[in-house]
């Protein structure tokens, strides 16, 4: 499936959408991805491959990717960010089971930086939808230069069962379950996006806390150190 692309939007300094057009229309469920290739010039280890979660709603039609990108980005991001509008890169799926399937459930969201573009389409699509869905949402930026924070600001006004909690890092959010939710963690599913690293940790401490395998889905952002 060839892609378009039709517009970058930059969400903080070095956290940047790339909206495509997609040849024929595609459908897909909010937190699904897309396997993408793109051939360039002297790629990495990794290769002219990549999976990224769709960051677009299916409503606005068009697939994005959003993704962080610094100097010492990957061949295939800088490749990616080298693209002008109008250029194509190839796509196929979309795959994946991060998806919310039961809005009568409890659900809490932890999402690090570029994580939470897993979690936008999904709030965006119910929204879209007129349904509501009771969610916390942890959110964890080093800095005040947060991605999608006025996105999440008005879905929270939109969503009166939405709850929105930015943190400074993983420790405390895992002093907030601790000290928040430790007595009631079986009435929640929990969801967790960001760098592998950081799911990895949270799902052991989830783990640990004695929450249930199949109340736990995790979206592993690879390539990230640190997102």
């Amino acid at each position: 499936m060839k892609l378009t692309l039709i517009e970058k939007r930059s969400e903080t300094k070095d956290i940047i959408t790339f909206i495509f057009e997609p040849e024929k229309k595609i459908k897909w469920t909010p937190g699904q991805y897309l396997i993408y290739s793109l051939p360039h010039e002297n790629p990495d280890i990794r290769g002219k491959m990549r999976f990224f979660t769709i960051s677009s709603p299916p409503f606005e039609k068009n697939p994005s990717i959003t993704t962080k990108i610094i100097n010492k980005a990957s061949s295939f991001k800088k490749a990616l960010d080298n693209l002008s509008l109008g250029q194509t890169i190839e796509a196929k799926g979309p795959d994946g089971d991060f998806v919310i399937e039961d809005l009568n459930k409890k659900y809490v969201f932890i999402a690090k930086g570029v994580g939470i573009s897993a979690f936008i389409p999904i709030l965006k699509q119910l929204i879209y939808e007129k349904r509501k869905i009771n969610a916390l949402l942890l959110y964890i930026n080093k800095t005040k230069d947060i991605a999608f924070k006025k996105d999440l600001e008005e879905i929270a006004k939109e969503q009166s069962e939405f709850k929105l909690k930015h943190l400074k890092n993983l420790e405390d959010t895992q002093d907030y379950i601790l000290e928040n939710l430790k007595k009631e963690l079986s009435k929640y599913d929990f969801y967790v996006s960001g760098a592998s690293i950081m799911v990895a940790k949270t799902e052991a401490f989830l783990n640990n806390l004695g929450v249930k395998k199949d109340k736990q889905k995790f979206d592993y952002f690879s390539g990230y150190k640190d997102n």
